[in-house]
């Protein structure tokens, strides 16, 4: 019964540990893998018999199937008296090999792919809290054939970052996840650095003062406004702003766009005195 090689085709030898038939099979499937090399009929005839030589490999029950049968049929079943004219032994190797029927014929997918399918990618956009990305997070995303893979996602994450994530797609495809910013009530993301308004009183822009606001992360600041503080404008806090991807420890600025506050139900003196100052500015 002819059939392949599955130590020479991942070029290691029959006493190759699991660790190496594992490294084996990546470095071949990355050589031979369709994305790299499209209409190439060979290698993707390549690329089938490395997966199915590393599922039958891999697979403890169908690797010692593979070398008991592969050892009998290199001994030769004649009529004359050998050790192997046993016929309840040649009883068991007949039932050995019916039970590989198409085994070596078969293409076997590693890894959640037993069928002959092409390998095809999937893509998803979620949708993440400025919460979430000044602190990093995890998503559950449902792939092919309502399987759930739970993709980590780091802090500073950027807005229309596509993350890549090998093997979790259709049939041992990739799954790529598209990355959008959820709209803040209060905060505007721009890169890593963060906008709001803060209303600021009217005497407090003209007097100077101090002027509360509560951070992204919950923090309670307590800003110092300079006298004559015009309506409109930014105050720039440094490191209060979303994290860097690149190194966490770095963060952006805080943008606070000043909203003078306009008083309201001014009582006849107070207008009376606003008019002196209007007269005395005319």
């Amino acid at each position: 019964m002819p059939h392949k090689d599955y130590y020479k085709i991942l070029g290691i030898t029959r006493n190759a540990t699991p660790e190496e038939i594992k490294k084996a099979y990546k470095k071949m499937a990355v050589v031979y893998h369709p994305d790299k090399n499209p209409n190439d009929k060979q290698a993707e005839d390549k690329f089938k018999d490395v997966l199915e030589a590393y599922n039958v490999l891999s697979n403890p029950d169908k690797k010692f199937k593979y070398d008991t049968l592969d050892s009998t049929f290199g001994t030769s079943f004649s009529t004359s008296n050998t050790p192997f004219e046993n016929w309840d032994f040649k009883e068991k190797v007949q039932q050995v090999s019916e039970d590989l029927t198409g085994f070596f014929n078969n293409f076997f997918q590693p890894e959640g792919n037993p069928t002959n399918e092409k390998p095809q990618d999937l893509e998803t956009t979620i949708f993440l809290s400025l919460e979430e990305i000044a602190t990093g997070t995890t998503r559950n995303v449902e792939t092919d054939k309502n399987k759930t893979v739970t993709i980590p996602i780091k802090a500073g994450v950027k807005e229309g970052q596509r993350l890549k994530i090998k093997g979790k797609g259709k049939s041992g495809g990739n799954l790529f996840v598209n990355i959008k910013t959820k709209p803040h009530l209060v905060f505007q993301r721009k890169g890593n650095d963060l906008y709001r308004d803060i209303h600021v009183p009217l005497y407090t822009a003209i007097l100077g003062g101090k002027s509360s606001f509560i951070t992204l992360q919950g923090e309670m600041i307590d800003l110092t406004i300079s006298p004559q503080t015009a309506n409109a404008k930014l105050l720039r806090l440094e490191g209060y702003g979303l994290p860097l991807l690149e190194d966490n420890k770095k963060k952006g600025d805080l943008y606070l766009k000043v909203e003078v506050a306009i008083p309201k139900d001014l009582k006849p003196e107070e207008l009376s005195l606003f008019y002196q100052l209007y007269k005395m500015r005319e």
